[in-house]
């Protein structure tokens, strides 16, 4: 059987002073219990309102990082291009060098747009020079000998 909440068995009624003093303590504690409960429930949503802006501005500059790493990987990239590019361009133009300066290169040169021709054996003449070593000494020179070398000097002149 259902139990109805208002309805009171007995004979004997309560008090009236009863009633309203349970009833006005149980609603100042219903009334406290249902503010801390709304205090906890906004500091709730602070906290996580918070935590979700802090996730996000957490993410935010992880992703704001790595797209200042993936353009700078961009950057390198682009001048290791031009690198290799001017890297070729460089080897070209050595073996163009190289090419102008081959002694072939040079003699057909000389005879296609020179007009010059090899020399025949009345052409070429051949000097002999003697291979002697000469030295003259420059007398103008002056010299400056230090006092151990003038003592030394004077000393010879008195022994000769």
């Amino acid at each position: 059987m259902v139990a109805n909440r208002q309805y009171e068995y007995g004979t004997s009624p309560r008090k009236l002073d009863e009633y309203n003093v349970r009833k006005k303590s149980s609603n100042t504690q219903k009334k406290k219990s249902v503010k801390v409960n709304k205090q906890a429930v906004f500091m709730h949503k602070v906290k996580l309102v918070t935590s979700v802006a802090i996730f996000f501005a957490v993410i935010f500059t992880i992703s704001y990082r790595y797209s200042l790493v993936d353009r700078r990987f961009k950057e390198i990239q682009g001048i290791k291009k031009e690198y290799i590019a001017l890297q070729t361009a460089n080897d070209q133009i050595e073996l163009g060098l190289k090419s102008d300066l081959d002694l072939t290169s040079i003699e057909r040169h000389a005879k296609d747009k020179l007009g010059m021709q090899k020399p025949i054996a009345s052409q070429i003449k051949y000097v002999d020079i003697e291979k002697q070593d000469k030295v003259e000494l420059n007398e103008n020179v002056v010299v400056k000998e230090n006092i151990f070398e003038k003592l030394f000097s004077n000393v010879a002149k008195l022994l000769d």
